[in-house]
């Protein structure tokens, strides 16, 4: 074959994946492609924005905190900030199992996931309002009552944890619609997403601190919250329209709008065909897997390697900031210290795309494969 057939070939190729209208293809084929097409732009595409600004908010309290001014206005000091995370992640570990067997079993996904999301979005704005640590705050939450901004990660922590864009979550979602063979792709995207969502934070940050950083009265690590919970909340109501929950209990909703007949019928025959599991509710065995089983122990020490890891990486900016010249002036500028720290998630997401495109090519999700 010359290299002009394998161009022609190849050109063929892509225009019958663009318009879907390749003539290899069954009409079971073309069914799938376009349910599958349906499902990137409207559900997955949700899902890595939603992780974007997911990241966005965790994010975010590290550069209002180390770079643009928000530990000296709110006069924090030692271990402060330390509890700023600490909060928020107990808030979220208790929330992400319940949150899990509620889209399972109690609430549709559709409208559990973005309410909470829309929630957590306001709550983010109301950091923009705290004015010190010891502000006092009547949650009913007794360990968090005696700090505002504590209080308010801590509820942060709790309905984030709730969201579409916790991996628990998410997870569920992408294997109860895609196959072995696609999911891999997929879950690349959303994970690049996060670490896109921490580019965009510094970025985001800097441009603020820059530009409106006084206005209205408010230092611009105060804008920095503003604009996360517009963001936020715009994402939440998009998820009302993009979440289809489950291929037997389609989202009413969705199914008015970009879900057709066909595509349940498709969706319905590929799910047990060879990939897709709709969740069938926590059960008592569900939990003692959990245990049971040795390769899930495997993951669970990975993953802990993996979260001490990156835990370090929130610290970055703030030891670029502790940095001085040989005349005592600080090394970075307030711009500086926001966008040097993007490289390390630059890298993040190339090596999650390559590894997940390898994934699908080998159709095996190492190391619990078929």
């Amino acid at each position: 074959m010359s290299k002009s057939d394998i161009a022609e070939s190849m050109a063929k190729r892509i225009k019958g994946w663009v318009l879907l209208n390749n003539p290899s293809w069954t009409d079971n084929e073309l069914h799938e492609k376009r349910l599958v097409r349906k499902l990137d732009i409207f559900f997955a595409s949700y899902l890595a924005v939603s992780s974007v600004v997911k990241y966005l908010d965790q994010t975010n309290i590290g550069n209002a905190y180390a770079v643009s001014g928000m530990q000296g206005d709110l006069e924090l000091f030692g271990n402060q900030y330390n509890f700023f995370t600490t909060y928020f992640n107990i808030g979220y570990i208790i929330m992400i199992p319940i949150s899990n067997f509620v889209i399972n079993s109690v609430v549709r996904p559709s409208i559990w996931l973005p309410t909470l999301e829309i929630v957590w979005g306001i709550l983010t704005g109301c950091l923009a309002a705290v004015h010190h640590y010891k502000a006092v705050c009547r949650y009913p939450v007794p360990f968090v009552a005696e700090s505002l901004p504590d209080g308010l990660r801590f509820l942060i922590g709790f309905f984030e944890g709730c969201a579409s864009s916790t991996n628990a979550v998410a997870m569920v979602l992408l294997l109860s619609w895609y196959l072995p063979t696609e999911v891999g792709k997929r879950i690349a995207v959303y994970n690049c997403a996060a670490s896109i969502g921490g580019i965009f934070s510094g970025a985001l940050q800097s441009a603020l601190y820059r530009n409106l950083n006084g206005v209205g009265g408010l230092e611009g690590w105060r804008w920095l919250f503003v604009m996360n919970a517009i963001i936020t909340v715009t994402v939440g109501l998009w998820g009302f329209l993009a979440i289809p929950d489950y291929p037997d209990r389609i989202s009413p909703l969705v199914r008015r709008l970009w879900l057709n007949e066909q595509d349940e019928a498709t969706a319905l025959r590929r799910v047990g065909r060879e990939g897709p599991r709709t969740p069938v509710g926590w059960k008592w065995n569900t939990l003692t897997s959990l245990v049971k089983r040795k390769e899930l122990w495997a993951i669970y020490l990975a993953y802990t390697v993996l979260g001490q890891g990156q835990s370090g990486y929130v610290y970055f900016n703030l030891w670029l900031k502790s940095l001085l010249n040989p005349d005592g002036t600080k090394r970075y500028s307030v711009y500086q210290l926001n966008y040097i720290p993007m490289a390390g998630n630059g890298t993040m997401v190339v090596s999650l795309a390559i590894s997940m495109i390898l994934s699908d090519h080998f159709g095996t999700q190492w190391p619990i494969s078929k």
